[in-house]
C-alpha cells in the first residue's frame, strides 16, 4: 500500500522526511462548533477512494450538511496524500470547489 499511498520510491523518500509526531491530544479533544451562522456555509468533501486493506474501515461522507442541504462529495481515485499522489487532479477538483 505504500506510505499513506504513496507508491513512488522518490516520493515516498521525500515524504518520510516531512513526517513528525502528532500530538495524541488532538485526537482526544473533539472540535465544537456551536455557531448557527455555520449552517450556512457550503460544504464541499474530496473523498481519497484509493486501494485500503481489507480491514480498513472508512468514515462515511456526509452528504447533508447540518442545515439539511445537499453537500458537494467528490471522489478522487487516490490514497490519503493525494497531493503527493494525483496533484493534478486535486488542483482540478479544489478549483472547482472555489
Amino acid at each position: 500500500m505504500g506510505l499513506f499511498g504513496v507508491t513512488d520510491p522518490a516520493d515516498t523518500a521525500w515524504l518520510r522526511t516531512m513526517l513528525s509526531d502528532e500530538s495524541v491530544r488532538c485526537f482526544l479533544q473533539p472540535v465544537r462548533l456551536d455557531n448557527p451562522a455555520m449552517d450556512a456555509i457550503s460544504r464541499t468533501h474530496i473523498h481519497c477512494v484509493g486501494s485500503a486493506p481489507g480491514n480498513v474501515t472508512r468514515r462515511p461522507v456526509p452528504t447533508v450538511r447540518p442545515g439539511g442541504t445537499a453537500s458537494q462529495v467528490w471522489e478522487l481515485r487516490s490514497g490519503h496524500d493525494c497531493m503527493v499522489t494525483v496533484p493534478d487532479a486535486l488542483a482540478e477538483l479544489l478549483l472547482k470547489a472555489g
